[in-house]
């Protein structure tokens, strides 16, 4: 009986020894990250960051040094099999056009008669980024407008300088269908913003660090056509 008893014993103690001993870790991670990114060759950088990431999978994208692209990223390291993370790109939304500025006298207004509607926040997988922002010498502008998406185009003019504000004009010209809206991300290259400048007002701000940008647009409230205006940001004096 005694005999028995240390047996059970014993077999109830290899149980719960087995049972607490604990699992080993697996040391793999994967995370997704939704961005806008700027394309340098085979690495990119996310808005907002000057980190550099390199992509696997660049090869596969028709993408080039320059390019913007709205796309969700995956990050893969599994510790015991690999020396160095694996970044691809899992999945594209968009590319982001950067549009040139224009001279208000190269527009013709009777074409570019479209008006928008409002701002909207720039949604991402995680989170909503201000519907206006200057990121690297780009001005952005998530908004919508009366019309469809197919065959339109913007134009953003620049207006002149006011204090420390450099001003513009934007326009649209889309096909209108009732009261349909469409909402686009746009982006123009500030870089260039001094070309379009008099010697004049380039030396009215000949001593400012930095300008605000203030964009001019026709916007329909209630039924109503307004001559609205929006302060875009701050950037770098493309004249100092």
């Amino acid at each position: 009986m005694k005999k028995l008893l240390d047996i059970s014993l014993l077999s109830s103690l290899i149980l719960v020894l087995f049972s607490c001993d604990p699992v080993e870790p697996e040391y793999r991670y994967e995370y997704y990250f939704d961005d806008i990114y700027t394309v340098n060759k085979h690495t990119v950088s996310p808005e907002f960051s000057d980190s550099v990431i390199r992509i696997n999978n660049m090869d596969k994208y028709p993408y080039g040094t320059g390019d913007r692209v709205h796309m969700t990223l995956r990050y893969y390291f599994d510790i015991s099999t690999m020396k160095m993370p694996l970044w691809e790109i899992s999945h594209v939304t968009r590319k982001i056009e950067t549009l040139p500025l224009t001279a208000p006298a190269g527009i013709d207004s009777a074409e570019y008669d479209a008006v928008f509607n409002k701002l909207h926040n720039y949604e991402l997988a995680d989170r909503y980024v201000n519907p206006v922002w200057i990121w690297k010498n780009r001005q952005n502008i998530n908004i919508s407008y009366f019309g469809v998406e197919e065959g339109a185009s913007f134009v953003m003019a620049v207006r002149g300088i006011n204090g420390d504000c450099l001003e513009f004009d934007l326009y649209a010209k889309a096909k209108s269908n009732n009261e349909h809206t469409t909402t686009t991300l746009l982006a123009f290259d500030l870089s260039k913003a001094g070309d379009f400048l008099s010697e004049e007002q380039k030396n009215s701000i000949a001593d400012i660090d930095s300008l605000r940008t203030r964009i001019y647009f026709n916007r329909k409230v209630d039924g109503e056509v307004k001559r609205v205006d929006i302060i875009g940001g701050k950037f770098a004096n493309p004249v100092k």
